[in-house]
């Protein structure tokens, strides 16, 4: 993994629409599982919208690879869109999430 360009918070979304936050890079590589990645079960990216790919090596271990892309306005909506339906499941008032900063949205929804 190149870590100079990958910027932590980490966030993953699987496909079934469910998204997590994570810290650190050995954070989403210690909760990531192998046979998941290969599946090409998850879309990950960093707190900058940079598009990451996870990839599983010849001896079982995943690791990250920071793409080219960038894409943090469909970052910023999948968040918006995961944190007002957690909150709707909860009981909770979601109607002030669209207008959260996306550094808030990152930080509360860290695992």
């Amino acid at each position: 993994m190149d870590g100079s360009m990958v910027r932590p918070p980490l966030v993953i979304r699987d496909r079934s629409g469910d998204v997590n936050v994570f810290r650190t890079a050995l954070d989403l590589l210690g909760w990531a599982e192998a046979i998941d990645v290969e599946a090409g079960e998850y879309e990950a990216w960093d707190s900058t919208g940079r598009i990451l790919r996870l990839v599983v090596d010849i001896e079982d271990q995943i690791d990250i690879e920071p793409t080219g892309n960038f894409d943090l306005s469909r970052l910023e909506q999948i968040l918006l869109s995961f944190l007002a339906a957690v909150r709707a499941h909860q009981g909770k008032d979601a109607s002030g999430v669209a207008s959260r900063h996306f550094s808030d949205l990152l930080e509360e929804l860290i695992d």
